[in-house]
């Protein structure tokens, strides 16, 4: 069922009916926009939570829309979706975590909020980078977190963005294993290679859109963007912001439990927390192992199909956050399930594949790809007949067990299998493809 259901229009210029204006304050409430107070009154607070939203869904760093939640309407389908952005202030990080954030220590700045996919995203990549760079490099400075937003968003005389909580600034290491404010890529003491770190675990998170720092060296190696000629504003910090996907409207549980549901159908028998494992492709590798998954390694699931495409935005490895590794498991199970069946090798590839790549010319992916949320995978096939048989197998499970919604791409000796997709249950053919 749906989390919150309007009648029409709430906000600038709609029906405002007084149910469903309380219905949207609370549901905003419930997602931290707690400076509303619950009632059926139409403010100007309302309304810029609204525009808020409506920036955060376009991935806009400026907060601006029309103040008004239509019904049908994409804002609409975004605060009812299980993956709707909530507000908070930004996670604190310590020793262990990988990331500090020193704005929480600067009790006369306040942009430490932000929204719920910026603090993931921050706590996903400060994983990456401790269990990639500082259990090597254990003296090394911490991934620094600086400016984000203010608490309710909105305009801020420090930055000319920064008003809708999908964007944030980290400051650049040291050699002597800090990261004090003022240190720019020329400086002398300036830390390229644990930079380089850092960026490599923001760029490994998938709503990641872009990194701006102007380190003329890790541009070449597709790890960020400099900015325009004579501009030197992201010389002494790096900026990133982040992008959405698609809300998730359709399923009545939140896509992670429903994961978790498909593990324990295709023959897992308990379910663990990925955080347990090292973020390495070892520590993946253990995952797998846990599940029972023993027909399919770690390299085939993270190593990039295009290396080239993959090292020139620099990737070697395509290892998602632990929040994504359930949507492995499940895949896994099943192309494991489907080449016994088949008694017959079985390759894959692709699974979880970074926006960068998937937009890539020789990538050719779709701009609302399921690989990019790691819902899928593309399976290869020895001949047309195993293909057939697998399609057959395929099918089959998608009239029996409906809940799973497969999606599938059918090819010549390809499948392109997704489960639970944000679009459903569909079938597609590619150009090769024979009945």
């Amino acid at each position: 069922m749906p989390i919150m259901t309007l009648t029409a229009s709430v906000g600038r210029g709609g029906v405002n009916e007084s149910a469903d204006v309380i219905a949207l304050k609370k549901r905003l409430f419930e997602l931290g926009y707690d400076w509303l107070i619950v009632d059926d009154t139409v403010t100007n607070e309302l309304e810029d939570v609204i525009n808020l939203i409506q920036s955060i869904r376009k991935g806009r760093d400026i907060r601006t829309g029309d103040g008004r939640v239509d019904v049908p309407g994409e804002t609409y389908d975004w605060i009812r979706a299980h993956n709707a952005p909530g507000w908070q202030e930004m996670p604190q990080g310590f020793v262990g975590d990988g990331f500090e954030n020193i704005e929480l220590l600067d009790l006369s700045d306040k942009h430490d909020f932000g929204t719920s996919w910026m603090a993931q995203t921050i706590i996903d990549a400060g994983r990456f980078y401790n269990d990639r760079w500082l259990s090597n490099n254990p003296n090394a400075a911490l991934l620094t977190i600086n400016d984000v937003s203010l608490p309710r968003g909105g305009s801020t005389p420090d930055h000319s963005g920064h008003q809708s909580g999908i964007a944030c600034d980290i400051r650049l290491p040291r050699t002597d294993n800090t990261a004090p404010a003022g240190t720019s890529f020329i400086h002398a003491a300036y830390d390229q290679e644990t930079m380089r770190a850092m960026l490599q675990a923001i760029r490994h998170q998938p709503f990641v859109e872009h990194i701006l720092f102007n380190d003329p060296v890790l541009e070449s190696e597709g790890l960020c963007k400099r900015d325009k000629p004579g501009i030197t504003m992201h010389d002494n910090h790096a900026h990133f912001e982040l992008l959405p996907f698609l809300p998730v409207t359709i399923y009545d549980r939140p896509v992670q439990e429903l994961f978790e549901q498909a593990i324990i159908f295709f023959g897992g028998n308990s379910i663990i927390d990925p955080a347990m494992f090292p973020m390495t492709m070892e520590g993946f590798q253990e995952y797998l192992e846990f599940h029972g998954i023993m027909n399919f390694s770690a390299r085939e699931f993270l190593e990039p199909h295009h290396k080239n495409v993959a090292t020139n935005l620099g990737y070697s490895i395509f290892l998602p956050p632990h929040h994504m590794w359930s949507r492995g498991a499940a895949l896994g199970m099943l192309a494991q399930q489907i080449r016994n069946m088949l008694d017959n090798p079985v390759i894959m590839r692709n699974w979880w594949r970074p926006k960068a790549y998937n937009d890539s010319n020789k990538v050719g992916g779709k701009p609302e790809s399921e690989h990019i949320r790691a819902y899928a995978m593309d399976l290869d096939f020895g001949t047309s007949d195993d293909r057939r048989n697998a399609e057959a197998i395929l099918k089959q499970l998608v009239a029996d067990e409906s809940w799973l919604q497969i999606s599938l791409g059918l090819g010549d000796k390809t499948i392109h299998v997704g489960l639970l997709s944000p679009k459903g249950h569909r079938i597609w053919h590619y150009n090769d493809y024979v009945p």
